[in-house]
């Protein structure tokens, strides 16, 4: 008479749950499988320990850290919003460019100055616009050091008027320009307010 394999407990013959292992340790549940004539796999004993994971049984799984999707999430933030930050820190800078060559209409010899916001936005955003300005030595007793570059280089405008004392400040102008920059610098910070606060109402499920 034939001895009857030995057959494992039931709950040993139920699959194994689709279970992540902890973070840096290998997949070491074995999938136990019983075979047709009533014995366990081998693979699922002491032969091999790994359990495939839909993969190679010798990847490594890692459980997500807390502080790492923190990070992500704020370099993601930080992309969304670049552009918005970089236009609305040339618009406050070049507002006080205008604001300076209208204080100074009545300065003798004053040269009215500007920028060409696309362009230097446009470079900003490439990375052309972060090196520093080196600082010459003219002595051997002084220490290297670099400056940090204006938001933009600033350019003369062109004198549209000719003035007795050399200023070349149109009122006109530079109060137009004034105005627009103002509306678009408003329109900037609209914006960006609004898609902080939706950002807000969606993390927080309203």
């Amino acid at each position: 008479m034939l001895a009857r394999a030995a057959v494992p407990p039931l709950r040993l013959l139920l699959p194994v749950a689709r279970q992540a292992p902890s973070r840096g340790n290998y997949c070491r549940f074995a999938a136990l499988q019983v075979t047709t004539d009533g014995q366990i796999d081998g693979c699922a004993m002491d032969v091999c320990r790994f359990r495939r994971w839909h993969a190679s049984c010798n990847s490594r799984h890692e459980v997500s850290d807390p502080q790492m999707e923190h990070l992500a999430m704020t370099s993601k933030l930080d992309q969304a919003f670049s552009f918005q930050q970089q236009a609305l820190g040339l618009r406050a800078y070049r507002q006080q460019v205008l604001a300076a060559n209208i204080a100074n209409s009545d300065t003798p010899n004053y040269k009215a100055r500007d920028f060409d916001f696309a362009a230097v936005l446009k470079d900003t955003l490439a990375g052309r616009n972060t090196d520093p300005l080196s600082l010459s030595l003219t002595s051997a007793r002084h220490i290297p050091a670099s400056a940090a570059n204006e938001p933009a280089r600033l350019m003369y405008r062109k004198e549209l008027q000719s003035s007795v004392d050399g200023n070349t400040v149109d009122m006109d102008v530079e109060r137009a320009q004034f105005s627009e920059n103002s509306t678009y610098y408003e329109a900037g910070l609209t914006f960006i307010t609004g898609r902080v606060k939706s950002l807000l109402s969606a993390i927080q499920g309203q």
